[in-house]
């Protein structure tokens, strides 16, 4: 049972459709995101507006594709960094300084770690398993961005 103190509380419960009225609010934010990030992409690559909706699509793209599309300069890892962030402050590479943060789980993750292996990974499975496939995916790949397109709002 669900208690809320207003109608949106629960409104991204994955359990519960929205109704009429939070969808098209829903809609609307994602409308305005998506708007935001084209003229982002506009002013950051210098490219007028009409050319970015016609790129963009809400597609994602793969780094050889935005390449061939103009919305990166170059493809590379990490060396390719260190050596671009070098001769960009006139230093030699072994003069840089990288610090490496590392992901520490917070809330459930780390109360689950610190119980190192109490918990039977079997169990997580199977409710996993019966979950919505959005909680699967985020199970599945836990510190990575996720898009799921296409975005149905209608089920």
């Amino acid at each position: 049972h669900t208690i809320a103190a207003t109608e949106d509380t629960d409104m991204l419960d994955w359990w519960r459709p929205f109704s009429e009225e939070q969808r098209r609010r829903f809609r609307d934010s994602l409308e305005r995101t998506y708007e935001r990030f084209c003229r982002v992409v506009s002013i950051g690559r210098t490219l007028p507006i009409h050319a970015v909706y016609e790129v963009a699509q809400g597609r994602v793209w793969t780094g050889r594709q935005a390449l061939s599309h103009g919305l990166v300069d170059q493809l590379g890892g990490f060396e390719q960094v260190r050596t671009h962030v070098a001769a960009q402050e006139g230093v030699l590479e072994s003069e840089l300084q990288w610090i490496h943060y590392e992901f520490q789980p917070s809330g459930w993750k780390r109360w689950k770690s610190q119980l190192n292996g109490l918990l039977r990974t079997d169990i997580t499975q199977m409710v996993v398993a019966e979950a919505p496939i959005v909680v699967q995916l985020l199970h599945k790949h836990p510190l990575e961005a996720l898009t799921v397109l296409p975005f149905d709002m209608d089920g």
